[in-house]
């Protein structure tokens, strides 16, 4: 495809790559081996392609208008914070927003959100989401899980991978109970932390919905990172905002 676009390309083995571009190719054959992962491939083929390459006929390649998770600093339309987890990550922006074909979930009455501050804000049980952004840090030794042999051309190599944590984002209720919740790895499972680069500013998207009888009063959105292998958590939680739900 390379002779036919203006600028550069790169064969993505991991999603990251992907999803860092402009545009992306899936190619038949990567359609039927599912690579370089299940997630990926199906998220662009439940797409609508903005072109479809056939040899005698047969579809050869789908190319993709591209939307990147991976930027080089946070968007603009962000509220900055500077909230370390651990060693390896930084939450460095988040947005809150309705979900996209949903009725507002939120609608601002007094400036925009602040971490730790509570402004007077309507929310109903309608979907909404809580759009975080990441800064990778430079991985350290206590990031890695545990080491296994493995034969790389007849050599046998120790292999000790990175740890892929998982966000869980909770919206804590004015009596403390937690009443709505979503954990993933990063933008839905597409960005697992073992694939970020250093100074990558990651999106991570989760939806959440407020249950319909959810009470009226001050509700908080608090974050934690942890691995889900073994329960241990880096941090958290952690207080990102807080808004009031009105009648």
């Amino acid at each position: 495809m390379l002779p036919y676009f203006k600028g550069s390309g790169e064969n993505f083995y991991t999603n990251d790559v992907a999803l860092r571009s402009d545009y992306v190719v899936i190619y038949r054959a990567q359609q039927q081996r599912l690579a370089p992962s299940p997630e990926i491939v199906r998220e662009y083929l439940s797409r609508e392609p903005e072109h479809v390459v056939e040899i005698h006929g047969v579809p050869y390649a789908w190319i993709y208008p591209n939307r990147p998770l991976i930027f080089s600093d946070v968007p603009a339309d962000y509220t900055l914070t500077n909230i370390g987890f651990g060693e390896i990550m930084r939450l460095a922006g988040y947005q809150l927003s309705a979900v996209s074909g949903q009725q507002p979930a939120l609608s601002l009455t007094n400036g925009s959100f602040v971490p730790s501050a509570t402004l007077r804000t309507s929310i109903r049980h309608s979907p909404f989401a809580v759009s975080l952004v990441w800064h990778a840090l430079p991985p350290i030794e206590q990031d890695r899980g545990p080491c296994y042999p493995e034969k790389v051309e007849n050599v046998i190599a120790t292999i000790c991978p990175r740890i892929d944590y998982t966000v869980s984002v909770r919206v804590i209720a004015p009596d403390g109970s937690v009443v709505a919740q979503h954990d993933s790895y990063p933008a839905n499972g597409l960005l697992p932390t073992s694939q970020w680069r250093v100074d990558d500013y990651v999106q991570d998207r989760h939806n959440l919905t407020l249950p319909a009888d959810a009470p009226p009063g001050e509700y908080r959105i608090e974050v934690v990172v942890y691995n889900v292998e073994t329960g241990d958590v880096l941090a958290g939680p952690v207080e990102v905002a807080r808004f009031e739900r009105s009648e």
